[in-house]
């Protein structure tokens, strides 16, 4: 390609899709060890969680795909062509689609965790229009990007869409955090259970504001840096921080698990509670019954399977999705 046709801003054109596409391959690797950890630590989960998991992991397969084939238009075999560069080519998919499809997901199964912690219908609801709101944007976006095909003005013709999109994202995500934490820490009550109430508070902290930061600095560079691709590397990769985020907490029952065992043998009393799995092993079954939720929001059961397979909660803080009732 001649000197004269090359972009004057072409390494802020090309540059952030070539970091999108390696950061998303990156977390697209962890998410695959995540799940294949998944698969072998909890084969006993209910099969609506399982569903979850596995249905997510296939998304995030045919959005790597799909941004591979994007990769090879505009850094591969299309390199040097300005046309190329300029397509949208099935970026509206890749990144506004399938990341609305993932985050809404993700959101409403935390919603519905909340509900279970908290017991407030009106509350859960809020956090899941907030949820569909934010979506919704999110598949105009694509739509607009698909019907123009091009990325020149693409910002502008899709900025109402992408601020609400965006706003609406971080909002959620906040919200989600600080009712999970605020329902967390009112079960601490001096007791052995505080460390594994305080871990959770703390993943959680952590888990939501990663997904309200990437989105944030999506929005930022979206509406302030209008005639270059910077917003494409947290736009390419915010729909795998989701997914690694909910595998990460529902992975992390194993991790509790192992805290609950090197703290204690036996049962601990309120706030935690756990019940050992007499199909799991040969002894005999500690079952104490919480009082009803009403009583007390922060109780903790677990179902404890010492072969290393299975770990459940079920109950008031019902973080994570569990191994069915006993």
């Amino acid at each position: 390609m001649p000197a004269a046709d090359v972009p004057a801003n072409i390494g802020l054109l090309a540059g952030p899709q070539l970091f999108g596409h390696l950061f998303n391959y990156g977390l697209f690797g962890i998410l695959t060890v995540q799940v294949y950890h998944y698969h072998l630590l909890f084969p006993r989960d209910p099969t609506r969680l399982k569903v979850l998991i596995y249905s997510l992991y296939i998304i995030e397969c045919l959005q790597v795909a799909m941004a591979s084939h994007d990769a090879d238009k505009v850094l591969g075999a299309g390199w040097g062509n300005t046309e190329e560069l300029y397509r949208a080519h099935w970026l509206w998919i890749t990144s506004p689609v399938f990341t609305g499809i993932v985050s809404t997901t993700v959101q409403c199964y935390f919603s519905w965790r909340i509900y279970m912690l908290s017991g407030s219908a009106p509350l859960s609801v809020l956090i899941c229009l907030i949820s569909l709101l934010q979506g919704c944007a999110a598949l105009a976006s694509g739509v607009t990007a698909h019907l123009m095909d091009t990325t020149i003005d693409l910002q502008l013709k899709t900025m109402p869409s992408h601020i609400v999109w965006m706003v609406g994202s971080t909002t959620c995500d906040i919200v989600i955090t600080v009712c999970m934490v605020y329902y967390l820490s009112r079960g601490r009550q001096g007791m052995a259970s505080d460390a594994l109430i305080s871990r959770l508070m703390r993943l959680t902290v952590e888990t939501g504001a990663l997904t309200a930061s990437i989105a944030c600095l999506d929005l930022v560079f979206f509406t302030t840096f209008r005639h270059n691709n910077l917003h494409m590397t947290p736009a390419l990769v915010l729909t795998k921080v989701y997914t690694n985020t909910l595998l990460m907490l529902v992975n992390n029952r194993a991790r509790m698990r192992q805290m609950m065992m090197e703290q204690d043998e036996g049962t601990i009393s309120i706030p935690l509670q756990w019940t050992v799995d007499p199909s799991a092993i040969d002894t005999p079954t500690l079952d104490t019954h919480p009082p009803p939720r009403s009583a007390s929001p922060a109780v903790i059961s677990w179902h404890v399977h010492d072969s290393g397979v299975s770990v459940g909660e079920h109950h008031e803080l019902d973080v994570m999705n569990v191994s069915k009732e006993v």
